[in-house]
């Protein structure tokens, strides 16, 4: 049978308020373990997190993996999965006679074990030692683990990449993949120390680690990126864009991208926008942020930085080559783009053949407003998108002074 995730209840000790309430459903955002990362330089700190690796009964492990056919290119990341009473996925967390079937024990050649974090009941944990009576959770990187499938049939569990499940893990189990993902990738993208060439070696905990010889440290690295949503100066409608990583022509976003070297937060909202859009935005106002664990290169999280700014007209032009459509989209649009977007498992919905022809065959003008007849869709509410949109749609007042 599928072991249980997790027993009692636990305190969600990195939460703090958010203008957009505590029934968001912001994905990466719950992380339900305590990492204890001020505790680690503490006499008997070492002792106790090898326990939890090697001995606790109590120690739940996370499995994940990548493919990596070329290591130029984007990677597959991978997790282990069971289902739920319910039929829905759920994050398979093993005992460690378990992992012995995956042939991912502790010491197993090409198997990484990071800690994560442990179970807590208190915010008053804050102030004590690690015990040793607690549920550990461990992140183990398994290189080979999609080359053992018939253990998985074999017990009911299955490797699915992370989009796959994301609608239907609940928040406990979206912050678990993500944090699992990151340092899997962190772990596996500094072996070297990029500076000398040398062999770096971990710390106990997986989070830092030291060149051979060197008094060195490599710290996890986190992108930031804005995310600016475009109303209208009459704050009626909003600007979103297609962009042509899309998977699907008729995904439609909020304006985002990276900062700059020496850039403000400020100045990335008004670049960024003007070089998508050739809209000039005034009055941004942050909203929230969202850490987005799940990369699409696959190296670095990021810190995505919500904000709403309004435009001071309706023209736009796309300046650059980054998206394949824009548009506005009115109140009444923004309603049926939300309760698409809120739809678990909703199907995937392609461009037809027509449609492709006609984006290939645009010109830049006329990608401008080739899409308003497509079947439109947003991200589903886990994602920092959707939520700006919903945002905007139940709290911006338009300049008739009325909120639908």
């Amino acid at each position: 049978m599928p072991p249980e995730n997790g027993e009692g209840s636990t305190v969600l000790l990195h939460k703090a308020s958010s203008p957009l309430g505590e029934t968001n459903q912001l994905g990466f955002t719950k992380f339900p373990l305590w990492s204890a990362s001020h505790l680690c330089k503490r006499k008997g700190v070492k002792q106790v997190l090898k326990y939890y690796l090697r001995e606790s009964i109590r120690t739940r492990f996370l499995l994940v993996s990548r493919e990596m056919k070329n290591p130029l290119k984007v990677t597959n990341n991978y997790v282990l999965v069971c289902n739920d009473d319910e039929g829905n996925y759920q994050i398979a967390l093993l005992t460690r006679e378990e992992l012995k079937f995956f042939e991912a024990d502790v010491g197993q050649e090409g198997v990484d074990h990071m800690f994560m974090g442990v179970r807590t009941d208190a915010d008053e944990d804050f102030k004590r030692d690690l015990q040793k009576d607690r549920r550990a959770v461990y992140a183990v990187y398994h290189e080979s683990l999609v080359n053992k499938v018939h253990n998985m049939n074999r017990f009911g569990y299955r490797i699915a990449k992370p989009r796959e499940v994301l609608t239907q893990l609940n928040e406990e189990d979206l912050s678990l993949l993500g944090m699992a993902i990151s340092l899997a990738n962190f772990n596996q993208n500094h072996a070297y120390d990029s500076r000398i060439g040398v062999a770096t070696k971990p710390s106990i905990r997986k989070r830092t680690f030291k060149a051979f010889g060197k008094n060195h440290r490599l710290y996890p690295r986190v992108d930031p990126v804005i995310m600016c949503l475009i109303q209208s100066p009459k704050r009626d409608a909003i600007l979103l864009v297609s962009n042509r990583l899309f998977r699907k022509i008729n995904y439609y976003a909020p304006v985002s991208g990276f900062l700059e070297l020496g850039e403000t937060i400020e100045a990335a909202v008004l670049r960024e926008v003007w070089e998508e859009t050739g809209v000039h935005v005034t009055g941004s106002k942050f909203i929230c942020s969202q850490p987005w664990m799940l990369s699409m290169n696959a190296v670095h999280p990021q810190i995505m930085m919500g904000f709403i700014s309004t435009a001071k007209s309706l023209d736009f032009e796309m300046l650059d080559n980054e998206n394949r459509a824009a548009r506005w989209f009115n109140r009444k649009e923004v309603a049926a783009l939300l309760a698409q977007g809120a739809k678990v498992n909703k199907p995937a919905i392609g461009p037809t053949p027509e449609e492709q022809k006609k984006e290939r065959l645009a010109t830049a003008e006329e990608r401008k407003n080739i899409f308003d007849n497509t079947r439109c869709q947003i991200s589903a509410p886990y994602a920092l998108s959707h939520q700006l949109i919903k945002h905007w749609y139940e709290n911006t007042v338009t300049a008739a002074g009325e909120v639908d």
